[in-house]
């Protein structure tokens, strides 16, 4: 669909070539006050489309350089040619602009008759001041397309008149009516119905107010909100105010009080209990990206993005927040220190199918068990470094292809003295998976330096089951792994931890060393 609209005034060269627009004095007085803002924005970009002759710009285009709908647009369009100032035609739709001056007093006609007592009834209303016959009309386009009764007209803008001035009150009427229109109102009794519902409601608003933090009194925006909220989406009143509870926390008023109700809505969650639970999880969620941030050594400002984009996501494929906190601290341990390397170490977790608290557990002794290989490993082969994901990725696949500790540490021992260490294990464990060996042999393990190695005294579940029944063991762990973390932050904010701190973690780690001598392991 294109548009194309027709110019119905003359330029001058100078004028055209600097790119000026004319606009009739005549719509400026008579017309301009009385339009709404979108008809007026349609209205002045058509206008300026008038003196670009010969181009031509798409319905949609048209559209989206105004941020409206295209349903939007023909309703502004409407409005104006009701006005008398553009005439519409269909397949394709064009709008063709005419004279504001020729056409003033000549748009749609009204019967005489039939707003006589309308016309009286509103110059009482405005006692003290004339009604301009282009706003009389406006009153009149109003019955005529909401099917509204005269009457009922008047009772609406006697309604709005209590709340905004006397001088300019037609944008608002108009608003006010349509939103009425609307909701069903086209009688006398359904004015007075929906007055009632009003009154009725004051009350609750202002309980509704009062939760938001605001002590002023209802607006009639505030009431039509409150109608909105209470009969077209349903909404029982405590809904509504467990919900402005919530929206005080977000830090907005009856704007976000709306939107958040229409995200309920959205989602399915319409008593007070509901919102009730899903305010308490998402403070929950909350204190779980604090604590997450905490010990990844983060600070966010908008927790509100870290629980939209992770927290909510992680919740939602099981892991609880305990879970999270542990791969938090892991990751931090292991340098990933960014919330984005977070969800990675996540998304692994859930893929690998370690989701509940014990399973989170059971993944992070796995890691640990490998760090402490893949160290010996890089001892060994004379690489005096850090473990790094790489070399944990080396190492699970060496697992996957059946070798135990006792063969990759024997692997090792054969790429000491050679570049890239860990590239030559890798072959001469592939080499060894090509033959089918998937253990050190025996008579080979005597003669190599993988002796002073020895895994044989406890296996791996044995050492934790001992270790988790040392009740003081496991409190100078928790404690060294508490501070490991506080010393990292330490060394990010200021370049090095207090002393006392580099103390008592020095100590920790003579204890730890000191149990484990007694605990044989």
């Amino acid at each position: 669909m294109r548009i194309e609209i027709m110019a119905f005034c003359y330029m001058d060269n100078e004028a055209e070539r600097e790119g000026f627009v004319l606009i009739d004095s005549f719509f400026i007085e008579h017309y301009l006050p009385y339009a709404g803002e979108n008809e007026l924005k349609v209205y002045l970009l058509g206008l300026d489309l008038c003196r670009k002759t010969g181009e031509n710009l798409s319905f949609e285009s048209f559209a989206q350089d105004l941020n409206l709908a295209e349903s939007e647009v023909k309703e502004a369009f409407v409005y104006w040619e009701q006005q008398g100032l553009v005439r519409l035609t269909e397949n394709p739709f064009t709008v063709k602009y005419l004279s504001v001056r020729n056409r003033f007093g000549l748009s749609r006609t009204f019967k005489k008759q039939k707003y006589t007592d309308f016309n009286r009834q509103v110059e009482e209303l405005f006692e003290g001041r004339t009604v301009q016959p282009q706003e009389l009309i406006e009153y009149y386009n109003i019955i005529e397309d909401g099917k509204l009764e005269p009457d009922a007209m008047v009772m609406i803008m006697k309604y709005c008149l209590a709340y905004v001035s006397k001088e300019n009150p037609v944008r608002y009427i108009r608003k006010v009516a349509r939103t009425w229109i609307d909701a069903g109102v086209r009688t006398v009794k359904d004015v007075e119905e929906r007055l009632m519902q009003e009154d009725e409601a004051s009350q609750d608003i202002r309980a509704v107010l009062a939760a938001l933090g605001r002590t002023s009194a209802p607006d009639p925006t505030d009431r039509q909100l409150y109608v909105k909220w209470t009969t077209t989406l349903g909404f029982s009143k405590e809904a509504v105010l467990a919900a402005a509870k919530l929206a005080k926390k977000k830090g907005g008023g009856m704007a976000r009080l709306d939107e958040t109700l229409e995200s309920f809505l959205k989602q399915g969650v319409y008593t007070a209990a509901d919102i009730q639970a899903e305010s308490k999880r998402r403070e929950e969620m909350f204190d779980i990206a604090v604590r997450v941030n905490n010990k990844l050594g983060l600070r966010y400002q908008d927790l509100g993005m870290v629980v939209e984009s992770y927290i909510s996501k992680w919740l939602n494929q099981g892991f609880t927040a305990n879970g999270l906190v542990l791969i938090a601290e892991r990751a931090f341990l292991s340098d990933i220190r960014t919330l984005g390397g977070m969800d990675k170490e996540v998304e692994e977790y859930f893929s690998l199918g370690y989701v509940n608290d014990d399973a989170v557990r059971a993944r992070i002794r796995e890691m640990d068990r490998a760090d402490a290989v893949l160290t010996k490993v890089l001892q060994m082969t004379g690489t005096p470094r850090r473990v790094r994901e790489n070399d944990r990725l080396f190492y699970r696949n060496w697992l996957s292809w059946g070798f135990e500790e006792g063969a990759i540490l024997e692997a090792a021992n054969l790429a000491v003295g050679k570049p890239y260490a860990l590239s030559y294990i890798n072959q001469v464990l592939s080499n060894w998976k090509a033959e089918g060996k998937r253990s050190l042999p025996s008579e080979v393990a005597a003669t190599t330096a993988a002796d002073s190695y020895d895994f044989s005294r406890l296996n791996e579940e044995e050492r934790e089951k001992k270790l988790r029944k040392d009740k003081e063991y496991a409190a100078y762990e928790k404690e060294r792994r508490k501070l490991s973390i506080e010393i990292a932050r330490a060394i990010s904010e200021s370049g090095y931890p207090p002393a006392e701190m580099s103390r008592r973690y020095d100590e920790l780690e003579k204890l730890i060393a000191e149990k484990k001598a007694k605990l044989d392991l």
